[in-house]
């Protein structure tokens, strides 16, 4: 079903803005007045009518739109019209904000953190979800992307992929795990282009995808205001011995911020960064090429994961990660809504498990 509401409070957290460093604050805080269109959709089918509505042609286009995932499986293959396939939109307007958001219940007056409540699945047929926007900025949210198949990037997401796709692409509180591609990017595909506009991941779980041509967990191009990569954990995902892009692909033309990261045990790569400048801070990471930023603290050790053999990517007690880093993210909570403490130290990637560091003083980087 679809509504119409005024004057919304945009998705996301205002505070992102404290931590981005400009020209970032604007595409953080994806904050735009007007009207939104409301869409609360329970099926993979009402997922791909409501993408459809929004889409160039569709009688939504243009204008906000807000998608509201009810928890549950959305399978491609289970799309009839207009046919079995990734879950796909395009919007070749000057306007039109997307946001897709999942985690919420039977009719969408409530919303779950966990990113597992809410299934985006390939059936290890298909790619999973492909959206494309020329201008109006993409935000994908509290959802899991998982049995991804594709012979292009982004074997389970893909954000603006063509070379006339110029949006912002902003992915937050999300599960990426176990798609592949025959091409670059197992995982995640996410680019964007011009002024005021940037790629931006934030806590987000990238787990045992893979790449046959290499960048095995995630592909990321900012060549506007750049990229910003932190809070984020990426474990498993495998690329061929040859290549040498890394498990993580960054490059922009603008600012690139790599902070606050797990990257570990991804065979055959690590982090290849090729940008104008930015920041490479408090990252657990190999770094295959850090160029054009400044490199402060970070490691390459062991980060004593709860049991990744089962899937559990919570920091153990004893973990280097613990309390690691001093570069606050000053937003509310982590990819399961566990606060971030406010002052002192937090932990490295995606889920937090200190509430309360004090008493560091750090001064060897300047925010």
């Amino acid at each position: 079903m679809s509504t119409k509401t005024s004057t919304p409070t945009p998705p996301g957290r205002p505070s992102l803005a404290m931590f981005c460093i400009a020209p970032f604050a604007l595409s953080c805080i994806a904050a735009q007045a007007g009207t939104v269109i409301g869409h609360c959709v329970s099926t993979a089918q009402q997922l791909q009518n409501a993408l459809t509505a929004c889409s160039t042609g569709g009688q939504y286009n243009g204008s906000d739109n807000r998608i509201k995932l009810v928890g549950g499986l959305y399978q491609t293959r289970l799309v009839t019209n207009p046919g079995p396939g990734a879950f796909y939109y395009e919007n070749d307007s000057d306007t039109g904000n997307l946001w897709i958001e999942g985690g919420y219940n039977s009719d969408c007056s409530a919303r779950s953190p966990d990113p597992l409540a809410t299934l985006l699945d390939g059936d290890s047929q298909y790619q999973v979800l492909v959206l494309r926007s020329q201008k109006a900025q993409i935000k994908v949210s509290g959802v899991t992307v998982e049995n991804g198949e594709s012979t292009s990037a982004g074997g389970g997401l893909a954000i603006n992929e063509l070379a006339q796709d110029k949006s912002a692409s902003l992915v937050f509180d999300t599960i990426i795990r176990n798609n592949h591609t025959t091409y670059f990017g197992g995982g995640l595909y996410a680019g964007s282009d011009g002024a005021g506009n940037s790629t931006v991941v934030h806590n987000t779980l990238i787990i045992n995808n893979s790449a046959d041509l290499g960048i095995a967990a995630a592909e990321l191009i900012g060549n506007g205001d750049g990229v910003s990569f932190y809070d984020n954990t990426i474990y498993g995902n495998s690329g061929p011995a040859s290549g040498t892009d890394g498990a993580v692909y960054v490059n922009g033309s603008g600012n690139c911020d790599i902070d606050n990261n797990i990257i570990y045990h991804n065979p055959n790569g690590g982090l290849w960064a090729s940008c104008a400048a930015g920041t490479l801070y408090f990252n657990d990471v190999t770094i295959l090429q850090g160029g054009g930023t400044q490199q402060v603290g970070n490691v390459a050790v062991n980060p004593l994961f709860v049991d990744e053999d089962n899937g559990d990517f919570h920091l153990a007690s004893g973990s280097p990660m613990l309390g690691f880093t001093p570069w606050l993210v000053n937003v509310n909570a982590d990819l399961e809504g566990t606060p971030y403490p406010a002052t002192g130290l937090q932990d490295a990637g995606c889920y937090e498990e200190t509430l309360f560091a004090d008493h560091f003083d750090f001064n060897n980087a300047t925010r």
